[in-house]
């Protein structure tokens, strides 16, 4: 059995204490979403509960509404991703296997799209789906955030593809295969890994947006589940007055945060793989 060295030590106390800190949170809201009412008040937040609650399940989601909230969050989520992978895709090919004069200048742009915040673009865009018609409807956000995040995925799949075995391309050419029959047959069965990870970073982050939904979708009916959550501040279920009900932010919460968990593990094989896998398989 072969030892491990100092330094691997280090790096599992580093590690370790990453995953702790990931996890705490969601331990402290899920604890606390399903205590009862009497532990909430007489035991302290880190204690685990004495009983299951299940009721604020029930009351989160019908308070909320969360079912067309729900759903609004998977296609707006679901569409921007394809998206940003499309455009990625297509836009990477060109700039990593074409390797354009000015591809640096192009992915230097990229990033620096990706890096603006969105308090900086969010009134020009409002401005911009107001004169095009499209305010609160869910295609203004889609676009937005397809754009945004396909810059990204452009960096990342442009310095994969860079790397791309030039005797893989070579004997495609030799043999006289098209560009799209180049693209669809040989790269991306190699790099599907790769943009699957991409895809499950990507759905996550579109699944977790708030800002752009709280500006652009002001219709209750459009809104996202981000958006529901923070609006159980304002108001408390069980009198139908103003005021926190913590309870249920807390379940809403858990509920909010189950798809992306779950997204996430069905895609934890590929994610493993790490980002560049397919430029190397």
């Amino acid at each position: 059995m072969k030892r491990r060295n100092p330094m691997s030590w280090v790096v599992l106390f580093f590690v370790t204490t990453g995953v702790a800190i990931w996890t705490i949170p969601y331990y402290l809201v899920f604890t606390y979403a399903i205590k009862s009412p009497v532990d909430q008040t007489s035991t302290s937040l880190w204690a685990p509960p004495h009983s299951f609650n299940a009721s604020y399940f029930i009351q989160a989601w019908q308070w909320g509404d969360l079912t067309p909230k729900f759903f609004n969050s998977l296609y707006i989520s679901s569409v921007a991703t394809a998206i940003s992978i499309g455009l990625a895709f297509f836009t990477a090919f060109s700039l990593g296997i074409g390797k354009p004069k000015h591809r640096t200048l192009i992915l230097t742009i990229c990033m620096v799209i990706y890096a603006i915040p969105q308090e900086a673009i969010v009134f020009p865009w409002f401005k911009f789906t107001e004169a095009i018609n499209i305010y609160g409807n869910q295609i203004g956000v889609i676009l937005i955030l397809g754009i945004l995040y396909s810059a990204f995925a452009t960096y990342l799949l442009t310095t994969v593809l860079s790397e791309f075995p030039k005797e893989i391309l070579e004997a495609a050419y030799v043999d006289g295969v098209s560009s799209w029959r180049l693209l669809r047959s040989i790269i991306f069965p190699l790099i599907r890994p790769t943009l699957a990870t991409l895809a499950a970073m990507i759905f996550i982050w579109d699944w977790n947006e708030y800002m752009m939904p709280l500006i652009l979708l002001p219709n209750n009916n459009t809104q996202t589940l981000p958006i529901i959550i923070a609006t159980a501040l304002g108001g408390n279920p069980d009198t139908g007055s103003p005021g926190m009900n913590v309870s249920i932010m807390a379940m809403g919460c858990v509920l909010s945060a189950i798809p992306s968990i779950i997204f996430f593990l069905l895609f934890q094989r590929t994610l493993s793989r790490g980002i560049a896998v397919g430029a190397v398989d």
